[in-house]
């Protein structure tokens, strides 16, 4: 149990409560020599200073901004140069989001830069080095406590956005500023040990991950019998397949392909599902972030080119490539960049066809045949043409039965090592905000 400070007062902010004693509320623009909103660009214009951007993702992703992150180059006037340039102490906050829960992520600038900006959609807070130490401010304005406001005053509906009016004028809680550092540093020191134990249980869960993979390549590239006869594939990638199977193109056990490509159907608040590639996941279609609908009448037009049936699989052709689900819901409409496989039931079972999309082996294939320098993507022609392995319709059964028992258990071990990555993250979340409003006392730790 930690310990809490001797004595506590009323805030006199309803939300924040209580806060220690000795410990003051100001306005960031009383604690700050300056807070900026950035105008500099991704764009580069002749006769402008070349220097480098931190933009919106070194800032969301990063809590501290290092010379060793990859920073886009641009340029920019003389003035902004001036204005934008990072400095040690500085924070950097996200003012613009898609989310309203991602206003204000601050990131801490420990060194100074020579040519390195604030970019656009981030606003530049110069914290008063007399009476705030920026680690501490950084790591406040993220926090539950303070972060409420900016949430809160944040406005828009489908990216929001926080008025310099509003930042300047936010609830700031300012204790002396020896202790500023005392808790920066505090915070640093147990954040660290817990970062370390994310890193190992993350490690743990690719790990897993990478044996669910393995074990459905080797299924469906190499069956379950070891002593089965071998032959040549023909596919150096692949090497050799039991000898009984067949290695076909994937339009030999389809009866139909059904692309969906075309016009993108408008998109109401309500009304029939309209499934997208994103929405296609490791197998599963996430109806938790199906946010985009289409009206029931203009469904049977939008589906003309096939209805889907249980069971049909979904192959994702771009943003992401490869990406496979089955049908278990018949009540949805299927955007573009999704084509529905309906198999030949008479050579070929739909999760098996399923698993092999997942296996390295098809993923392999649809990498091979697709093109694309920043984003792969693979027409529906070259989709008909990938190889596939086709066992016998009964040894199918036995590779899903043995692949579904596999991955369930691996998928159990992932799911428990998930769960306490969650508990680890939330408490690290606890931890900065307890610290840095004052709830345990960390000055003598």
């Amino acid at each position: 149990m930690r310990k809490r400070y001797p004595k506590y007062k009323d805030s006199g902010i309803e939300w924040l409560g209580e806060i220690p004693e000795h410990w003051e509320i100001k306005r960031l623009k009383y604690v700050s020599t300056d807070v900026k909103f950035s105008s500099v660009d991704k764009h580069s214009n002749e006769g402008e200073m070349h220097v480098h951007l931190c933009n919106y993702i070194n800032v969301y992703n990063h809590e501290h901004i290092w010379p060793d992150q990859e920073y886009m180059e641009a340029t920019a006037t003389l003035s902004e140069v001036t204005n934008f340039k990072l400095k040690k102490g500085d924070v950097i906050v996200t003012k613009d989001s898609e989310d309203w829960r991602d206003i204000v992520v601050s990131s801490y600038v420990p060194q100074d830069y020579r040519d390195l900006l604030c970019g656009y959609h981030l606003a530049l807070v110069s914290p008063d080095p007399a009476v705030m130490d920026g680690r501490y401010v950084a790591r406040l304005l993220s926090s539950r406590a303070i972060n409420y406001q900016y949430q809160i005053a944040a406005t828009g509906i489908t990216r929001y956005g926080l008025g310099k009016y509003d930042l300047d004028n936010s609830i700031i809680i300012v204790p002396p500023r020896k202790e500023q550092a005392y808790i920066a540093e505090h915070v640093e020191k147990e954040i660290s040990k817990i970062d370390t134990l994310l890193s190992k249980k993350e490690k743990q869960v690719d790990l897993l991950k990478e044996k669910r993979a393995a074990v459905i390549t080797r299924a469906v590239t190499k069956g379950l019998d070891p002593n089965v006869p071998m032959k040549d594939s023909g596919v150096e990638w692949l090497g050799e397949i039991p000898a009984h199977w067949q290695f076909l193109q994937i339009r030999r056990v389809m009866k139909k392909f059904v692309d969906y490509r075309g016009k993108t159907p408008e998109k109401v608040s309500s009304g029939i599902p309209l499934i997208t590639a994103a929405n296609v996941k490791n197998g599963f279609i996430d109806f938790a972030n199906v946010q985009e609908y289409v009206r029931v009448d203009d469904y049977d037009e939008w589906m003309g080119r096939g209805l889907p049936e249980l069971g049909d699989v979904l192959i994702t052709t771009e943003a992401p490539l490869g990406e496979v689900a089955q049908i278990n819901n018949t009540n949805i409409a299927l955007a573009q960049r999704i084509i529905m496989f309906k198999v030949d039931k008479q050579l070929m079972i739909n999760e098996y066809l399923k698993y092999f999309v997942m296996s390295g082996a098809g993923s392999a294939e649809l990498v091979t045949r697709s093109t694309g320098s920043t984003a792969l993507g693979i027409k529906a022609w070259h989709l008909k043409e990938i190889l596939i392995t086709i066992p016998p319709l009964i040894e199918q059964r036995k590779i899903i039965h043995y692949i579904d028992q596999e991955t369930s258990n691996i998928d159990k071990l992932i799911g428990q090592i998930q769960s306490s990555i969650d508990k680890l993250k939330e408490y690290r979340s606890a931890l900065i905000s307890a610290a840095v409003t004052g709830m345990i006392d960390v000055r003598g730790d």
